[in-house]
């Protein structure tokens, strides 16, 4: 197995993959991978809950931007599958649509440039598996991220009210597409960016990252107070996951130029203290398996690693399949600075391309459509 060693100037991309930016941590326990292996430390499966039920649950959905659309597709993430078009956007110049699988499965939220202003997006919420979909004329945030609670039945997305230089009022919406009930739950002056991460497993609050002047930090959002729970650096971070119980946030600290400019780093929401990822070169990305007591992270000196892959690749994980057998990550040529990666599924006997479409951009698993 190659293990990738980080040094200076390896490119690294910078947010891999903002689209799923969401709560995907939904897979199962780590399993000794024969085309990719990790090396983070399990725990007991069952303490996380159950989880989504895995039957009819082995679909990828993802994004082929091209001609005058967008296309969404749904296929079964076996080799040889024939994807399904599920529904199409339009697009304008480099905004093409991007979106967030809810982790039920049964639904897709996709924000799509259309006639909006410029940096603003239509949120869409796509049912399945009927394919009912449902236009929302609210402006969202075009690069909002996407966080959903674990019965699907929320959305979290962001919305820029006022800019002032650098800095700009944030206010995070809350869509329910049951009600079709759109709420301004919090807002935000003076930021850098707010990242909406997830629920709490009862599902009574909202976590939210904010990175303003002071650095990021992590607060919870309850019947519209706004608490500060705790300091993830005093810079920027990204990449943050937090786990299918809600007690940790996993997430990547940047630490400006030098060796190593990407850590992995995990927070105790309910203390407050923050553990290093081990290893000592770039990580970045970051998902976690259910009932895992820490998270795995990608990049060179990340934990999930592709073996048989080129001398100098690296994987960025995306999301685990609920069953955990199988992988969704981006692939990254660090000797090649010109490489945009591709988005592959690998399991434990195959690896492959997620489209024949080089610029797909995966969604989230989702539930089979047939």
């Amino acid at each position: 197995m190659y293990m990738p060693r980080t040094r200076q100037g390896v490119r690294l991309p910078h947010s891999p993959h903002p689209f799923i930016l969401g709560l995907l941590a939904i897979a199962a326990t780590v399993l000794a991978w024969a085309i990719f292996t990790t090396s983070s430390t399990g725990g007991d499966p069952e303490a996380a809950g159950a989880g989504p039920l895995l039957e009819h649950f082995n679909s990828v959905a993802y994004i082929e931007p091209g001609g005058n659309l967008d296309s969404l597709y749904i296929r079964n993430a076996r080799p040889g599958a024939v994807p399904e078009l599920v529904e199409q956007f339009s697009y304008r110049l480099a905004g093409h649509a991007r979106g967030s699988a809810a982790p039920t499965g049964d639904r897709i939220a996709v924000l799509s440039v259309g006639d909006q202003p410029a940096g603003s997006a239509q949120l869409t919420v796509i049912s399945l598996p009927g394919r009912e979909r449902s236009d929302y004329g609210l402006p969202i945030d075009y690069l909002s991220p996407m966080a959903w609670d674990a019965n699907g039945k929320r959305l979290a997305l962001v919305r820029t009210d006022a800019t002032e230089s650098t800095k700009a009022r944030r206010t995070i919406v809350q869509v329910e597409p049951d009600t079709r009930t759109v709420v301004d739950v919090a807002r935000f002056d003076a930021t850098f960016s707010v990242a909406p991460v997830g629920y709490s497993h009862d599902g009574r609050e909202l976590f939210a990252v904010v990175v303003d002047s002071s650095g990021s930090a992590l607060w919870a959002i309850r019947e519209g107070r706004t608490t500060r729970l705790a300091t993830l650096s005093p810079g920027p971070t990204q990449d943050w996951r937090l786990s299918a119980d809600g007690s940790r946030l996993a997430f990547v600290e940047r630490l400006g130029v030098g060796e190593r400019r990407y850590a992995g780093r995990t927070l105790m929401i309910g203390t407050g203290a923050i553990e290093d990822a081990p290893g000592s070169g770039d990580q970045v990305g970051a998902t976690w398996s259910v009932g895992a007591v820490t998270p795995e992270f990608g990049g060179p000196g990340g934990t999930v690693l592709l073996r048989g892959g080129e001398p100098g690749t690296y994987l960025v994980p995306l999301q685990r399949s609920p069953d955990g057998t199988t992988l969704v990550a981006a692939v990254y040529d660090a000797n090649d600075s010109a490489s945009a990666g591709s988005t592959e599924i690998l399991t434990t006997d195959s690896r492959q391309a997620i489209s024949g479409t080089a610029s797909a951009k995966f969604i989230g698993w989702v539930r089979d459509i047939d």
